[in-house]
């Protein structure tokens, strides 16, 4: 920022003569409303000029500043947080047209809210120690042909269940046991396989703030324990199963979807496991904050998205049109969703898209509304060249004596 205070239309000549010698830095909102202050009747192409922009970023500039609370030449002064956007400004004026009181309302933006989240957790992890590559697997028993898919079904890490009510107790304690007997499981039965995806469906955690509601529609949670418990825990069971899969295949991609409870939660958590695998040559964290993410195995194509917003029925179409080129380079595609905790399969065409169980317990929102159905994960083998193969169950009854211990 050049630090240029204008008080008049005087000034302008300086702040152009500053932004001359430093034509391609960007200029500020400070420096734009600085100018715009000196002669707030400057026209937008006027602007532009000043700035060495166009019209139409001026516009959109301006846009901006507004939906934060600052647009002077309607009398709005009061700029909000950052984080935060207007949700609606009611001036009253007295006799001679001045503005006498005001009131400001504003509303979280949620866009930059998750920019705001990732900026802070990348000056947090910033520091954190890189952990060294993993090389315990043999590589000479890896098969270059398959690759196997492990999808964990909404695990809402933090969810609590009472027993009386519920039919079984449910903790952070329950969850973390289930997570790490059932996948041991799995590994441990998968060939080594030249690729391993571990895709997160999405609602990994149950909360996604401090607060024990859902985000868009504030719907009441059962909460175990503190919001950094849940958080660390969630790090800690997603470091178990990377770690785990490293010793059994050759590369591991890890998937952290979006979730209707977590959608800013499952962002910290990929920044967080980026910056952790960072020297890990074997560990591709896809930390793309999209709500469909794309795997291509020569003729595999897999599609994962959580399925509240975008639902089964429109998986195909809207892979055939995000990744045209991919869809055409394969011949068996796959579509994995969560959210509705059941096992549901449908054939597209082009596309067979299914969604899966969750290991967690029903919560008490499942219990009183009648939502039932089986708990188990599993792997499935692909092949490169002739798709699916066959899959890898194990329920959550095969550990239910020790959860029911806990």
């Amino acid at each position: 920022m050049l630090g240029i205070t204008l008080t008049n239309t005087s000034k302008l000549s300086g702040i152009k003569e500053l932004l001359m010698v430093e034509r391609k830095r960007k200029f500020t909102d400070d420096e734009l409303k600085s100018a715009i202050e000196a002669n707030p009747t400057m026209s937008n192409r006027k602007l532009g000029e000043l700035f060495f922009v166009n019209e139409k970023t001026i516009r959109v500039r301006k846009s901006r500043l507004a939906q934060k609370g600052w647009s002077p030449q309607h009398d709005m002064v009061h700029e909000v947080p950052d984080g935060y956007k207007i949700k609606g400004i009611s001036t009253y004026y007295d006799q001679y047209g001045k503005p006498k009181a005001q009131w400001v309302k504003s509303t979280q933006d949620g866009e930059r809210h998750i920019e705001l989240l990732k900026e802070a957790v990348q000056g947090y992890i910033d520091e954190l120690p890189k952990y060294p590559p993993i090389t315990i697997y043999n590589e000479h028993e890896v098969n270059e042909e398959l690759m196997a898919v492990l999808p964990i079904g909404d695990l809402h890490v933090g969810m609590m269940a009472w027993k009386d009510e519920c039919g079984e107790d449910w903790s952070l304690a329950h969850v973390e046991a289930a997570v790490q007997l059932a996948f041991k499981d799995i590994v441990d039965k998968c060939p080594p396989c030249d690729t391993g995806v571990l895709i997160n469906l999405g609602d990994f955690a149950h909360r996604d703030t401090r607060e024990a509601v859902t985000p868009l529609h504030r719907h009441q949670l059962d909460v175990d324990s503190r919001y950094p418990k849940m958080v660390r825990t969630c790090i800690r069971l997603k470091r178990f199963l990377l770690e785990l899969m490293l010793t059994k295949f050759k590369n591991v991609i890890d998937i952290n979807v979006s979730g209707n409870h977590d959608p800013c939660l499952s962002v910290v958590l990929s920044e967080c496991l980026t910056n952790v695998y960072e020297k890990e040559p074997r560990v591709t964290i896809d930390n793309k904050p999209k709500p469909m993410h794309y795997v291509e195995f020569g003729n595999v194509m897999i599609v994962t998205t959580h399925g509240d917003t975008i639902k089964m029925e429109k998986v195909p179409g809207v892979a055939a049109t995000d990744e045209a080129a991919m869809w055409g380079r394969t011949k068996y595609r796959y579509g994995l969703t969560g959210h509705i905790h059941s096992e549901n399969k449908k054939e597209f065409p082009g596309m067979v898209v299914e969604s899966f169980r969750t290991l967690a317990a029903a919560d008490s929102f499942a219990s009183w509304y009648g939502w039932r159905s089986g708990r188990d994960t599993r792997a499935i083998i692909y092949h490169k060249k002739h798709g699916k193969q066959y899959e890898i169950i194990t329920g959550i009854t095969m550990y239910q004596e020790i959860l029911d211990n806990i």
